[in-house]
């Protein structure tokens, strides 16, 4: 093998490495506290949900979705009275992964409730159900932070309760 072959040969195998090390990694915050995001289920009954999709959520009522737009941003899920009352919520995210700064759901009588929150979530996951302080509340609005991690397009966020 000449010179310049093996040249190029180690050439190319460093970029490998390189790339390799670039593009791998934990997507995961390394202290996602007790309402850590899981991987949603991936497989359904037939006819439903396609491949790579969570879900439906039995027992559970969805509340609203929006879609992520940019790193940081928020929005406001309006909820209401005729939805019905509640005792606990989670979050489904599908499409992209997204970081969850932080919650905050106003209840019915204006008080409100913000679990410690910093959840990372992968594409197509759910956090862990969220127990509401009290007895079934009803739900004004659920008001949520967050923002699409780099690489995966737009993430859709859905809140569920029950």
């Amino acid at each position: 093998m000449s010179r310049t072959h093996a040249s190029f040969a180690i050439l190319l195998v460093a970029l490998t490495g390189c790339f390799a090390r670039v593009t791998a990694g934990p997507r995961h915050h390394p202290h996602p506290g007790p309402y850590a995001a899981r991987p949603g289920p991936q497989a359904g009954p037939p006819g439903r949900p396609m491949d790579g999709e969570v879900p439906p959520l039995a027992g559970w009522k969805k509340l609203g979705e929006r879609t992520v737009h940019g790193v940081m941003d928020h929005d406001t899920m309006p909820v209401g009275a005729d939805d019905g009352v509640f005792r606990r919520v989670r979050f489904v995210v599908e499409g992209s992964a997204l970081e969850m700064y932080n919650i905050v759901i106003t209840f019915g009588d204006g008080s409100s409730f913000s679990p410690p929150t910093r959840l990372v979530f992968d594409r197509q996951s759910m956090s862990r159900e969220i127990d509401l302080p009290g007895d079934r509340r009803v739900i004004r609005r659920i008001d949520l932070r967050y923002g699409n991690l780099p690489g995966g397009g737009r993430a859709r966020v859905e809140a569920w309760a029950q």
